[in-house]
Parts: C-alpha cells; sequence; structure tokens
C-alpha cells in the first residue's frame, strides 16, 4: 500500500510518501520516507504488539487505531465489550480499556471513525472514501499532545509474501 503523509507535532510539520506491507491476519510494516526519500520512521505491528526499532514516537497512535487505519476494528487485547448500538445503518462498539473508553463507529458496513478517550488523553481517527477494503483518507488527532497524522492513499498492489524478518523491527 503507498500513500502520502503529513504529520503536524506541535509547530512541526513532517510530509512525504509511505508504504505498508500487509500480511493477513495480523502483521503490517509502516516506513515513512521524507521528501527526499530519507527514512523517517519505521514500525512494525503484529497482533497488538507495535515494534519499533528505538523510542516510541508519540505522532504514532496505538496499536488499535493503527489497524483502523487500515480499516480494521482490532481493539486492545484487554478491551471488553460494552456494548453495541445501531441507528439507521450507522453501528457503534463501545469497548472499555482499563479505565478509558474506545468507540468504533461503521457506516454501511465500513468503519468510520474511532474516538478514544481516557487517561487523561483523547485520540480521534475519521476515516473516508474506500479503495476496495482501504480508506482512502485517514485523519488522526491526539488533542492531548497536540498531534496530527494525515494519509491519502495512492495505490494497492498484490505482492509475493515478505521474509519473515520484517516483523521483527525492533526485537
Amino acid at each position: 500500500v503507498l500513500f502520502g503523509w503529513r504529520i503536524l507535532d506541535g509547530s512541526a510539520r513532517f510530509s512525504g510518501e509511505g508504504a505498508a506491507r500487509i500480511e493477513p491476519p495480523y502483521r503490517a510494516r509502516l516506513d515513512l520516507f521524507g521528501p527526499n526519500g530519507e527514512g523517517y520512521l519505521s514500525a512494525a505491528l503484529v497482533g497488538t504488539d507495535l515494534r519499533l526499532p528505538g523510542e516510541p514516537d508519540r505522532a504514532l497512535p496505538p496499536p488499535a487505531i493503527i489497524w483502523s487505519v487500515l480499516g480494521v476494528v482490532r481493539p486492545p487485547d484487554d478491551a471488553i465489550l460494552l456494548g453495541t448500538r445501531e441507528v439507521e445503518g450507522r453501528v457503534e462498539l463501545h469497548y472499555g480499556v482499563g479505565e478509558s473508553r474506545l468507540r468504533y463507529v461503521l457506516q454501511d458496513g465500513r468503519l468510520r471513525s474511532v474516538d478514544w478517550r481516557g487517561d487523561g488523553r483523547r485520540m480521534v481517527l475519521e476515516l473516508n472514501g474506500a479503495s476496495g477494503a482501504l480508506p482512502t483518507e485517514a485523519a488522526y488527532r491526539d488533542w492531548s499532545q497536540n498531534t496530527e497524522l494525515h494519509t491519502e492513499l495512492e495505490t494497492v498492489e498484490e505482492v509475493d509474501p515478505y521474509p519473515p524478518e520484517i516483523w521483527t523491527l525492533g526485537r
């Protein structure tokens, strides 16, 4: 999956191109490149385990929200389903994660938004459009850390499987 990205982190702004490699059911590798093709960030996500080569980047959402950028509902392992609600084709899934609350909103069978509140943080993800199974645009905001990450889908292509070492990033 190739996409454009931009991060607003406080007053700093970064942008470039990105690539995501996805292996069902729950493996993804994310690589962000700056304007001159230099590596900006690499991360591997295996289930709910986010693997980075160094310190966590505060611009990255938690694993549950990273999965949501791909249109996947994958709550944290310790999440408890508190309830569901359906109104006119819109379905809400409400989860508890410790003292935090996580809400997924699906419209016509597609994930459209995620709202995570608790532990002094509020994180929101809005998804728009669709190209096959993937949303074409994603806008993530961490209101408590004044951080935003936007992605725009460019192309999707099916390729041969990747070697297993790409998933051990940071291990």
